[in-house]
């Protein structure tokens, strides 16, 4: 019996080695296609250019605490190629693959599931940005979950971490937090030690409030203009119909985030939502703890989505991670009271199942556009100027324009018309909000062409619609010539580079 036992587990692990060998030929072959956007490159950029210090002071600007910045640094100070993101968050989801596939209690077609869901897939792999390391901390923390008493230090350490990951997972580490502390202090046990967990409790406090000093500014400065920010949107009426709407609105967001594909006829919408509270009302009646833990993290990350920010298919998919999370953890505290029926436990796997299944087409088909086509024109953007304009420099109508092409080139030569200075990232503070009349561009083109030679326009479309009519002027005047077109990418990261004729200086000079 026990030899059987060994080679069963052996075949396993043969079956697990060839799912990640499977998984990192298609990751490591879809990296090298993968060219870098603004929003990844933020990061790396901040991680290159600024000091450890400074880099604490920017998070006030920033969507997340600098744990990634930090992860990022060392590659980015020393020189590394852009292309080190792509592998460090692939490092990341291979690891929680391997943790999934060789630690993880669920069966293999939900192990399987779970790695080539969209996550794993694209949006947390070759899209290198910070949510790559959420589901490996999870992970972590899903490991460590059954001797948290015994080791509270290390599962206290994690969720400090978690907390400093992105500013999504506070609620997730609250709740956690919460049910630890009352495992432990407040525990009515006479045989419990809870002075072995006061130091446990505080190194969380201490992540809580190492996250809350770098980011305490962070959702206001980073929120788009809604109505319950400035009285206008769907606030404007101040009805309780226009917040429902509101509501209804953000639930469609969300369905296009997780399956990339937009909802808009009411009636699917109602039903798609009353499929979720029935899971909802099922789950809190015979799972009620894991059922909440999923739920009020979530509904924070909804709220944050409808409220503040916008959706955005790598945090809305972060559910699938909740939904792991309290299956793993479900299994570990029936196997600690010595139950013998695991049939919820096999439900939370069908549940997780069928949400793995259906984000898979949309990783697939962002995956495969890809491969095939530019997210990005910043890379063939930054070729054509290393190879032609070498020697140029480059006014930009806002800082944002260019941060994916300042990702390729590390030299001081892209100056931001509204903030008078050159830059490689976006503070995103005051300036960038920042209206530009028609005069105030010229006037800005004037005053940088008075002090440097063989200047250019590098030109995106990005929250720049009103510039379009700018450019035309420009190109009626005369004053410039467009002489680039980059690759059409998504998230309108197509450019432009335009050369400032000699017409500009004889008319303007």
């Amino acid at each position: 019996m026990w030899m059987l036992n060994e080679k069963k587990l052996k075949y396993q692990y043969i079956i697990y080695g060839i799912i990640l060998l499977l998984y990192s030929s298609i990751m490591i072959y879809s990296i090298f296609y993968h060219e870098f956007w603004r929003d990844e490159f933020q990061a790396w950029n901040i991680a290159r250019d600024l000091s450890f210090i400074d880099i604490i002071k920017q998070m006030q600007w920033e969507g997340h605490p600098c744990l990634w910045h930090i992860i990022l640094m060392p590659f980015a100070k020393l020189g590394f190629p852009p292309i080190t993101m792509g592998f460090v968050s692939f490092g990341f989801m291979l690891a929680t693959a391997a943790i999934i596939l060789f630690k993880s209690p669920f069966h293999l077609p939900v192990k399987i599931a779970i790695v080539f869901s969209s996550p794993f897939l694209y949006f947390f792999s070759v899209n290198s940005r910070v949510y790559a390391i959420i589901p490996f901390l999870l992970s972590l923390l899903c490991l460590t979950y059954s001797k948290r008493l015994e080791r509270p230090c290390l599962y206290a350490f994690i969720l400090a971490l978690l907390v400093n990951s992105h500013i999504i997972m506070s609620i997730f580490v609250g709740i956690m937090s919460l049910l630890f502390f009352i495992e432990t202090i407040c525990s009515k046990r006479h045989d419990f030690n809870k002075k072995k967990y006061i130091v446990p409790i505080l190194i969380i406090l201490a992540g809580v409030l190492v996250c809350y000093l770098q980011i305490s500014h962070s959702l206001w400065n980073n929120s788009i203009v809604t109505g319950i920010m400035d009285d206008s949107g769907y606030y404007s009426e101040n009805s309780f119909q226009n917040f429902l709407y509101t509501l209804l609105y953000g639930f469609m967001n969300e369905v296009n985030s997780f399956i990339g594909v937009y909802i808009m006829e009411f009636s699917k919408l109602y039903i798609i939502l009353g499929v979720f509270f029935l899971i909802l009302l099922v789950g809190l009646i015979f799972s009620f703890k894991y059922t909440l833990i999923v739920f009020v993290s979530y509904l924070f990350l909804f709220c944050v989505h409808t409220f503040i920010w916008f959706s955005l298919p790598p945090r809305t998919l972060m559910i699938l991670f909740y939904i792991m999370f309290a299956a793993w953890i479900l299994y570990h505290d029936y196997c600690e009271k010595g139950k013998t029926s695991f049939r919820v436990f096999y439900v939370w796997e069908v549940i997780l199942v069928i949400f793995c299944f259906i984000s898979i087409p949309y990783g697939y088909k962002t995956l495969k556009y890809d491969i095939e086509n530019p997210v990005s024109g910043a890379l063939d953007t930054s070729l054509y100027i290393e190879e032609n304009l070498e020697s140029a420099s480059f006014i930009c109508p806002v800082d944002y324009v260019a941060t994916s092409v300042t990702g390729y080139i590390h030299r001081n030569i892209f100056w931001s018309n509204i903030r008078y200075d050159n830059f490689t990232f976006v503070p995103w503070d005051e300036y960038w909000r920042k209206y530009v009349t028609y005069d105030d561009f010229v006037d800005g083109i004037r005053y940088y062409v008075k002090r440097h030679d063989n200047v250019y326009i590098l030109y995106s479309r990005y929250f720049l619609f009103e510039y379009d009519s700018y450019m035309d002027e420009l190109l009626d005047q005369g004053w410039i010539e467009l002489i680039y077109t980059s690759p059409v990418g998504l998230n309108s990261e197509s450019y432009w580079i335009y050369e400032i004729t000699d017409a500009f200086n004889l008319d303007t000079l």
